[in-house]
């Protein structure tokens, strides 16, 4: 949602921006010019599982963008993980790495899996690991998987084990989702007749922060996934919203607007020790704080015009950090302190994604507008996810930090605002 219409609009009813559901298509576009060629071999023993986590394996590291997987499912073929490879057969035949491993049933439902990585061009193993395996958990298997072979050889990393939350309208009613990176997995935690916004993940991953409009106002919420309990974090006169988590997970920032403005206040993550923090008389709001949780980043019209501020806790200095163009909202800090992403109303383009360097304060654009938002940075900052609607048909979209691999999912049947990215692997139910 446009930032004048999150603070001046709270108590409209919210105009869906995308369309979503449980069936997700990918389109990559752009990609990288040369990806790593992996062979994934049979895995030993896996036709014992109720089903094959490789087949999650491969579609992860095809939709990165960075990898172009080819599987074999001949189970002839010697799997083993310490068998010797013959790395001039694969290598002639233009593979980089083979993957083999092998599934072992340590009790009924419960499995060790071990894997290895073989770099052909080094001739040795990047990975060799062992993993707890149980029926209801091969999905997250697989996305280990996943993420220590993106590791390997990118040297970051992986995020296939993170997860997304939003919020959708169907049938009437607002819900708050989360899937698996890939659409899979999803989840209804919340489900009213009132509007829903600004879903926002603790850094543990343990719990969501959000925007209800249960009590016919804007009041922030807490679900705690442990055990799919809620609870009220903010509920002042007037409206509460925006909320952010601190790196630690102690304290949670708000947009109140109890004393007839828009401030910034802090509060523990139990909704005590209400603190303010930002004050002005101009409308201060989308807080964020910085990855050392020494500084929140803000959105204020204090220069006349929506802008992007930071504001150092410890000196209480306000300092203003976009200049260009005349509208710049939503901002999203890297977990690295290294990059800022942010919306901008360019002329000729719309609303697009920015993403600007923190130590040099050079930006470009991520994304090709009309009508984007709501970024959110990956668990390893090599990518962001954003919302965006084209023609009346809402996408959530996922772009790389120079702009060059863009993956498109395709959610259908539902309406979607506030996609937001976890940090971390999920603690759930």
């Amino acid at each position: 949602m446009r930032w004048f219409g999150i603070v001046c609009g709270l108590f409209l009813l919210v105009v869906p921006l995308s369309c979503f559901s449980q069936r997700v298509d990918i389109d990559i576009s752009g990609g990288s010019k040369s990806r790593v060629n992996i062979l994934l071999l049979p895995f030993r023993g896996v036709s014992s599982l109720a089903r094959d986590p490789l087949d999650i394996v491969v579609d992860d590291l095809n939709d990165s963008g960075f990898f172009r997987v080819e599987r074999i499912k001949n189970k002839s073929i010697n799997d083993s993980v310490n068998a010797v490879v013959d790395a001039s057969v694969w290598k002639s035949r233009g593979f980089d790495a083979v993957v083999n491993g092998r599934v072992v049933a340590i009790h009924p439902g419960h499995y060790e899996l071990n894997f290895a990585v073989y770099d052909v061009n080094q001739t040795r193993y990047l990975v060799n690991n062992k993993l707890a395996l149980s029926d209801n958990k091969l999905d997250k298997v697989a996305h280990l998987i996943s993420d220590e072979i993106y590791k390997s050889f990118l040297g970051v990393n992986g995020y296939f084990n993170s997860k997304i939350a939003y919020i959708t309208k169907k049938n009437g009613n607002y819900e708050l989702h989360t899937a698996d990176v890939n659409g899979k997995n999803d989840k209804t935690w919340v489900s009213l007749s009132e509007p829903l916004l600004s879903p926002k993940w603790s850094y543990g991953g343990d719990m969501l922060a959000f925007v209800s409009f249960e009590r016919k106002k804007p009041v922030v919420k807490i679900l705690h996934l442990a055990d799919g309990t809620l609870s009220t974090l903010a509920n002042y006169d007037g409206s509460n919203s925006s909320p952010a988590w601190s790196p630690d997970g102690s304290h949670v920032l708000v947009v109140l607007t109890k004393n007839g403005v828009s401030d910034i206040y802090a509060l523990t993550a139990s909704g005590t020790d209400l603190v303010p923090v930002i004050h002005s008389s101009s409308i201060d709001t989308e807080p964020v704080y910085s990855h050392d949780g020494k500084s929140v980043f803000f959105t204020s019209d204090r220069g006349g015009s929506p802008q992007i501020y930071r504001y150092t806790l410890s000196t209480k200095r306000t300092e203003r950090v976009t200049f260009v163009g005349g509208y710049n909202v939503s901002p999203a800090v890297s977990s690295d302190g290294r990059y800022l992403a942010y919306v901008s109303r360019q002329e000729g383009r719309g609303y697009v994604v920015m993403l600007m360097d923190l130590s040099s304060g050079q930006f470009w654009s991520l994304t090709l507008g009309p009508n984007d938002e709501s970024p959110s940075f990956s668990s390893n900052d090599q990518l962001i996810m954003y919302a965006s609607n084209v023609g009346g048909k809402g996408t959530i979209h996922i772009v790389s930090l120079l702009g060059e691999e863009r993956y498109e999912y395709k959610f259908f049947d539902s309406k979607v605002i506030s996609p937001s990215w976890s940090s971390s692997s999920v603690v759930e139910q």
